[in-house]
């Protein structure tokens, strides 16, 4: 054998073992996902429980669309008549390539088999649709494509719609014939792990500056051209993540426009329900509609361009420079304080000037095809004494207004009254929006002149605001009513103040409250203070410094610091000078060497001196995980039991939260999965099910709908899903805000007002925990916008935090009683949300009363996540498959056992509490289901011995060859 051939046999050797190694690597370090995979379930999908939980789930969908679906202009088109249900539906976004029934990501896929698509609504609804027309949308060469990633925006984000030539005058005449009624359907694509991009971009990916995302795009206006010019009945329907700007639907030829959103598989056939009459719209918008997107002064920082790289060492940040003013609470308070005064907007001939040329319809705005009249009947106290006009009030004090509604019009309808109030206000004092939503309710549908009387529920105290600086100059941090005169108001929505139908004067009343310090949490009795400021008045002396134990150094939450290696410069708006403060791009700033050091990366973890080792492996006591079931939190029987595990146990649970949770025979702990989807399950990673569940509506489709029971339901429905799939867990829902119409994963969260959304959120909760499913709300806190997240800086005010951004998790652990929640991936300011102990520990935990688990998002280390810091901060579950007791790298300290031991604590009373709460609601002794979802699985794991032995064959085979290449090579020589 020649010296060239044995060289080409060992090259070729080496080739392959590199190879096999590599692909060694990349398998066992993804072995925890490759299992979830791998395994497969033997749920019987069309057995009579799957069966009937999921139609009931398909029919809780269409009924969210029906109540949640927004008419925001009817000039009295609507309904068509039974001789106008011949439809034209134009527009690529209505065909069956480019309908929108859901976001992006976590809540994309599922079972879609049977989904009704929005021509098979109307199809099977009495209507005769156009089908050449149909067929024409169906025909085009276009498909949604891309993937969610920054670089891909021209492709993931691009507007279809086909030009000039596809409108001709055979196709329009036709369907002039056809029918003299047009549908026009607006498509927005929006998903996870993105915001929205400022610039359209047309079928090609070519960008258009001139105009954004949420723009009509060129082709778009054609279409309108086109459509208004031949047809005399003009239906505009928004299928879309978040309002577009929607200037041109007041063009007089549009004769209606419906917000529709994401309306899930199932709720199409509501849309058609109601243009014929069947059902009368209910919604009402969940965020502000503006003509301009800009004029949101959260807009310069949203989006691709404005999460910024910082020079030097690298990690993103945003600012939130926008504080407080998020919303209606910015546009109802830049009018209070005549920030409009000189706007104006000629739009098709008619002006427009100050608040009306800047907002289109307002938070809380909807339409019906009846009217309605509401009576203030009484405003009482808890007591049941009367409140006058006038009167004065303490932060004691809880206020029902008992409001009369009738139905005055001609068709059964349901309405949702609106409650807000408006504090004082002094310039340079505390930062407060002229109007804040406090309580809503809506009817039951209500016959031609039958009424209603509502309960509206006002808790004076929550009328307080989070002073963070002493700016009122009293000594004090925290909440407080400053001293004055308070408006509670009935609205329909932000800005229209309601007439009383009996005395035709304005629902709005006055009272008189005297400064209050509001010290103690007024639902726990806990202390109140600046948890996340480092602060001291220089007048009145108050004080506060953040407690962050994890981090070596901890930066304010507003980017503030005394030392210049950390101080972020930020301008925040303020109600003091609008315009002055008014937020600009932000500029790119430098993370020096001590920042990088200090504050960026990992540290050891936290030991405490004083800590003493707890009891571990106990064999004291036998007890087991149901001994404990229906037992509070802090019950000493709990002790007992953990006394019993081990820390490599306590650490196997902890770390192994991918998609479900560890069991521990030793206390009969099951083995459960957990199903991500902010819309229903999805996830058939983990549950093997290849996506057998429900896909509802949007969060923000179910938030229209302005009734918390509908909240309830679903997270009752979802119950029902997953005793039917075995599934005991599911990441959602969503706890976040819509900072800006560009959210990426607005689909996924409930509204731009934290009270709305924290209604809904804990509603859902209640309804998941009741009905045997836990639901980590996700994502706690501040992971409001997508883009450029993992890690990501959020500067904002402790003020906004409290009062918007956490308000949702803040509100489903108080009222909804949460036991369960996912935290944000990204940072709250300058210390990881899964490291904070401020925002985990002394917020939700101490202050809050929270009692449950914390688990991370995906969990991704490096400088993202950390295991050993985490659990000492109160994050308790690691979302990571494969994950172990290995996980940790600490096992001897005292500090970390005792973390550790928390944890668990956590995480199974996450799991019992469940069962008990569920056992208390349903009455149905769930301890018989203890274990099989373990039980009815088929282990995933066989890959890896499949894996084991290719590896064993092939090495077996490569070292004979190898031997076989040297006796060649040496007899060939010695011949």
């Amino acid at each position: 054998m020649k010296r060239t051939t044995a060289v080409i046999n060992f090259s070729t050797i080496l080739m392959i073992s590199a190879l096999l190694g590599v692909g060694n690597s990349i398998a066992f370090a993804n072995g925890g996902i490759i299992d979830l995979y791998m395994t497969k379930t033997t749920t019987n999908y069309d057995s009579e429980e799957v069966e009937q939980a999921l139609n009931q789930g398909k029919d809780l969908a269409k009924e969210v669309c029906e109540n949640g679906t927004v008419m925001l202009k009817n000039d009295g088109v609507l309904p068509l008549k039974n001789d106008s249900l011949k439809v034209n539906i134009f527009g690529w976004g209505g065909c069956d390539n480019g309908f929108m029934y859901q976001g992006g990501g976590s809540s994309e896929g599922g079972y879609s088999a049977d989904k009704i698509s929005f021509y098979d609504a109307f199809r099977k609804n009495g209507y005769e649709i156009n089908e050449d027309l149909a067929t024409a949308y169906n025909n085009l060469n276009y498909r949604r494509e891309g993937a969610p990633d920054q670089n891909q925006h021209s492709t993931y984000y691009r507007t279809y719609e086909p030009g000039e030539s596809f409108y001709t005058d055979a196709l329009m005449n036709k369907a002039k014939e056809f029918s003299d009624t047009a549908i026009m359907v607006f498509s927005r694509r929006a998903t996870e792990g993105d915001d929205l991009p400022k610039v359209n971009y047309d079928e090609n990916g070519n960008a258009d500056a001139s105009r954004r995302y949420l723009s009509l795009s060129k082709k778009e206006e054609i279409m309108v051209r086109k459509v208004t010019e031949n047809f005399s009945k003009v239906i505009c329907i928004f299928n879309t993540p978040s309002p577009m700007e929607m200037g041109f639907v007041d063009y007089p030829k549009i004769n209606a426009a419906l917000f529709i959103g994401y309306p899930g598989y199932y709720g199409t056939p509501a849309l058609a329900e109601i243009l014929k009459g069947d059902i009368n719209p209910s919604g009402h918008m969940v965020d502000t509609c503006a003509y301009d997107l800009r004029s949101a002064p959260s807009y310069v920082n949203v989006g691709p361009d404005a999460t910024h790289v910082y020079e030097g060492r690298g990690g993103r940040y945003t600012d939130y420079a926008e504080d407080i003013y998020v919303g209606y609470r910015w546009y109802e308070t830049a009018d209070a304080e005549g920030y409009y005064d000189n706007y104006s907007l000629d739009i098709y001939g008619k002006d427009r000037y100050g608040y009306d040329a800047v907002v289109q319809y307002p938070f809380g705005y909807g339409l019906s095809y009846t009217t309605f009249s509401w009576t203030l009947d009484s405003v009482t106290k808890a007591d049941g004494s009367s409140v006058n006009n006038k009167a004065k009030i303490t932060a004691d004090d809880v206020l029902t207004y008992h409001v009369w509604v009738e139905n005055t019009g001609d068709v059964a309808g349901k309405d949702v009254v609106q409650l807000y109030y408006t504090a004082p206000y002094t310039k340079g004092g505390i930062e407060k929006s002229a109007v804040n939503l406090i309580d809503f309710k809506k009817t039951t549908l209500l016959e031609p002149g039958k009424g209603q009387m509502l309960d509206l529920i006002v808790k004076v105290s929550d009328m307080a605001s989070y002073d963070t600086y002493d700016k009122n100059l009293n000594g004090f941090m925290g909440y407080e009513l400053d001293g004055g005169e308070y408006t509670l108001s009935l609205r329909s929505d932000s800005h229209t103040v309601v007439k009383d139908g009996k005395f035709d004067k304005e629902l709005a009343y006055e009272y008189h409250i005297d400064p209050t310090k509001i010290e103690n949490d007024t639902t726990t009795g806990h202390k109140v203070e600046n948890r996340f400021t480092t602060y001291t008045n220089p007048v009145s002396g108050a004080s506060s410094t953040i407690y962050e134990p994890q981090a070596k150094y901890a930066i304010s939450i507003d980017g503030h610091d005394a030392s210049e290696d950390y101080n972020q410069g930020i301008v925040y708006l303020t109600r003091e000078d609008f315009k002055k403060t008014f937020p600009t791009l932000t500029e790119t700033r430098y993370m020096g060497k001590n920042m990088f050091n200090n504050v960026f990366v990992v540290h050891d973890p936290f030991i405490n001196d004083e800590d003493q080792m707890p009891t571990i492996g106990s064999t004291e006591t036998h007890l087991t995980l149901n001994d404990v079931k229906g037992l509070d939190y802090d019950d000493p029987k709990w002790n007992d039991l953990l006394d019993q595990l081990t820390p490599f146990e306590m650490g196997d649970l902890s770390a192994g939260g991918g998609f479900g949770t560890q069991a521990i025979p030793s206390i009969n702990k099951p083995k459960c999965t957990d199903s991500d989807g902010g819309t229903g399950f999805t996830s058939s990673v983990a549950t093997g099910d290849g996506g057998h569940a429900v896909k509802y509506p949007a969060a923000n489709v179910l938030a229209s709908t302005f009734d918390w029971k509908e909240a309830y339901q679903w997270g009752h429905a979802i119950g029902e899903e997953g005793k039917a799939l075995n599934i005991q867990g599911w990441y959602a829902p969503g706890c976040n805000v819509h900072r800006s119409p560009l959210g990426g994963r607005n689909f996924e969260y409930f509204s731009e007002d934290g009270l709305l959304a924290g209604t809904f959120v804990a509603y859902t909760v209640k309804g998941c925990t009741e009905n045997g499913v836990y639901a980590y709300m996700k994502h706690f806190a501040g992971n409001d916008s997508d883009e450029g997240r993992n890690g990501q800086f959020k500067w904002m005010t402790e003020q906004s935090l409290r009062e918007i951004w956490a308000k949702p998790g803040e509100i489903a652990t108080k009222v909804g009683n949460a036991n369960a929640m996912m935290v944000s991936v990204d940072r709250i300011g300058s210390v990881r949300a899964t490291g904070s102990y401020a925002l985990l520990t002394s917020l939700l935990r101490d202050e809050w009363g929270f009692k449950g688990s914390a688990i991370t998002d995906y969990y991704q280390g490096g400088n993202v996540n950390d295991c050993d810091e985490q659990i000492r901060a109160g994050c308790d579950l690691c979302l990571m498959p494969g994950g172990s007791y290995k996980s940790f790298n600490d096992y001897s300290s005292a500090t970390s056992v005792i973390a550790l031991r928390n944890a668990t604590h956590n995480i199974l009373f996450t799991y019992i509490d469940t069962i008990s709460r569920t056992e208390k609601s349903t009455g149905i002794d769930l301890s018989s289901k203890t274990g099989s979802r373990s039980e009815e699985v088929n282990s995933g794991t066989w890959w890896r011995t499949l894996l084991y032995t290719i590896d064993g064959v092939v090495g077996a085979g490569l070292l004979a060859w190898g031997v076989l290449t040297v006796i060649f090579t040496w007899v060939k020589k010695h011949n």
